[in-house]
């Protein structure tokens, strides 16, 4: 991020006024195209005693998950009015932020739902099709 890296965007929602503009993510796998509504923006620290240990978070019980976003809650720069239920998927950005030693910077969201969702067996004839479609698309701009 200080050299104006990959994550770099992620730094903006320091400021309220940038998430309430860009109030979610979206996060695209191999399996779905999914929206994910922004629950908290933290900056804290890692590695260190008194540091919010957000990376040993791995899901499990509901008094596990309720603790995390209670917490993330509880450490967020403004609030946001996003809430999660046990049950609900989470993911967690998180990127070096550079005000303290050890910095980091979290952006957490909760799953809005799948925008597409991409069956396995139809994964791969679809990903052949974008493949082929490209190499043709290529191929015109040669010639």
């Amino acid at each position: 991020m200080l050299d104006g890296g990959m994550f770099s965007d992620l730094d903006l929602y320091k400021k309220k006024s940038f998430w309430e503009k860009h109030k979610t993510i979206r996060f695209d796998t191999l399996d779905e195209i999914a929206e994910y509504e922004i629950l908290a923006v933290i900056v804290t620290t890692a590695y260190r005693p008194d540091s919010f240990r957000y990376y040993e978070y791995t899901g499990g019980s509901q008094e596990q998950f309720e603790k995390y976003v209670s917490d993330c809650k509880r450490l967020s720069l403004y609030d946001t009015g996003v809430n999660a239920e046990y049950g609900d998927k989470l993911i967690t950005l998180s990127t070096c932020e550079y005000s303290q030693n050890d910095g980091r910077l979290l952006v957490v969201a909760k799953k809005d739902g799948g925008l597409i969702q991409m069956k396995k067996k139809f994964l791969f004839p679809f990903l052949c099709f974008i493949l082929l479609l490209l190499i043709g698309i290529g191929l015109m701009l040669i010639r």
